[in-house]
């Protein structure tokens, strides 16, 4: 999504716009158009037949007849869809046009339901894309200048976790089961030739929609299904939040809460002092004093973030408030130094984590219709590469730091283990060494970039991270 912000789509295509998902998808994009003058600014939605509520958006919307089945329908469609695009190309094809038989096992799924089913989750899909690939690899060839990204040329094709293999224990819904599978395979072999024209293409799973295929009982509405496309915490608590990673932090979240579209995360800093820079954003943010080092400001503080978050809890601790003595090795570190530093760095986070549990148990339980995630409930820990015992051969510099960081990954493990019960995870980061008080001005990374870096981890993190530390690139450091 940050990538769209700097490079807007100028031309989406869903198909199956008449209705749940697609439906949803094409609001989306107008909203986007309308209230807050961002392109996408050309969308065009396709389905067999035109509804009511579509026809209602046709005054922003290109509205092009289009069956995924039906070859002559789907060249028709290039030819007005290239009319509409021109010579600018389409930059991102929405494969969302799909069908579902519902409770029919193996031996229940005739092979005319079978067939049906695939030519519309499966045979649509490659056609559809097949025949519009020349007008999304010239989007890529006249957005050389954007990185390679939905912005620029891209595929999505709506899947469905029903199509995971590994995790299939029924056969509930075989043919659509099957179909999703095989689309999944398409999907990966379109990415590997696609990627030589700059073209992206991949997979989503929406989640259980309620919509014509996911059911009334299923327990998310269409507009929820956007939580599943990004990273949207309800609620997040950032320590040391007045400087470096931590104000960054905030910032980050800040500009998330602008954009188009979706639902605004509760933003809570916290930090021994106010500054200047984050004092600039506190009509976007809520501020609590806290020295995380004092038992009895994290209680009060976990009683204030009580009263702000209410009944949803709360989703994301960061905890990022650190010190750093530098350069003091064995000899010259200090028994107050080091009190002070594990005080902060390895204490003060288990009085954060420990007092903060019931609000994030809260958030896990108000949201069990998410994947475990940090959308859900997570803690995450700002650590450093100086605390990997394995990595410690150079020097001995930064002593009193490089305990309090090694004993902080013990302790992320520790949490790990003990919270998942409740579906919450803990997991270890390493920012890279940013340009921050602590990394000092000749750091190569700055600090936006190292934010941006960690939001991408915590944007990734699942169930099978738990208690990882993790650097860029969603890459493990030996402990």
């Amino acid at each position: 999504m940050r990538i769209l912000q700097q490079f807007p789509i100028k031309s989406v295509l869903v198909t199956g716009a008449n209705r749940g998902i697609g439906l949803e998808l094409v609001k989306y994009f107008v909203k986007q158009k309308i209230k807050h003058k961002k392109k996408p600014v050309k969308i065009i939605s396709c389905s067999r037949s035109l509804n009511t509520e579509l026809e209602q958006l046709l005054d922003f919307v290109s509205y092009v007849e289009l069956d995924v089945t039906n070859r002559n329908s789907v060249n028709k469609a290039v030819k007005d869809v290239s009319e509409i695009v021109g010579d600018a190309g389409l930059n991102l094809l929405i494969n969302n046009a799909a069908v579902l038989y519902r409770g029919r096992g193996v031996l229940g799924c005739t092979d005319q339901e079978m067939g049906e089913t695939f030519n519309v989750n499966v045979l649509g899909p490659h056609t559809v894309t097949n025949n519009f690939y020349p007008l999304l690899k010239l989007a890529a060839m006249n957005n050389s200048h954007i990185p390679i990204s939905c912005a620029r040329a891209a595929v999505i094709n709506i899947s469905s976790e029903l199509g995971s293999i590994q995790r299939t224990l029924n056969s509930y819904t075989t043919a659509y089961r099957v179909s999703k599978a095989a689309l999944n395979m398409l999907t990966k072999c379109q990415a590997a030739e696609f990627i030589q024209d700059d073209v992206l293409s991949l997979s989503i799973h929406p989640g259980w929609v309620r919509t014509g295929l996911g059911g009334p009982q299923a327990p998310l509405s269409v507009q929820d299904m956007k939580v599943l496309q990004q990273f949207l915490p309800r609620s997040v608590l950032i320590t040391g939040a007045n400087r470096g990673l931590g104000l960054e932090f905030v910032k980050y979240f800040v500009r998330h809460n602008q954009q188009p579209g979706i639902q605004p995360t509760t933003i809570i800093s916290c930090s021994r002092t106010m500054s200047a820079d984050l004092e600039h954003l506190l009509e976007d943010v809520h501020h609590i004093n806290v020295d995380v080092s004092n038992e009895g400001q994290v209680k009060d503080a976990a009683s204030k973030v009580s009263k702000i978050v209410g009944k949803d809890g709360l989703s994301l601790l960061i905890n990022n408030a650190a010190i750093m003595r530098h350069g003091k090795g064995i000899a010259g570190c200090s028994v107050r130094e080091m009190k002070e530093t594990l005080d902060t760095n390895l204490i003060g986070v288990h009085a954060m984590t420990q007092n903060f549990h019931p609000l994030l148990k809260q958030s896990a339980e108000t949201q069990a219709h998410l994947p475990i995630s940090c959308s859900r409930a997570a803690v995450c820990n700002l650590s450093a590469e100086l605390g990997s015992i394995k990595g410690t051969n150079r020097n001995n510099l930064y002593t009193a730091y490089k305990i309090s960081k090694a004993g902080l990954n013990m302790l992320t493990k520790c949490t790990a283990v003990d919270l998942i019960k409740d579906n919450i995870i803990c997991f270890s980061v390493h920012p890279g060494w940013a340009q921050t008080s602590l990394g000092g001005p000749q750091a190569p990374l700055s600090a936006e970039a190292a934010v941006e870096d960690m939001i991408k981890i915590m944007e990734a993190c699942t169930k099978k991270q738990n208690g990882a530390f993790l650097r860029k690139g969603m890459n493990s450091i030996m402990f």
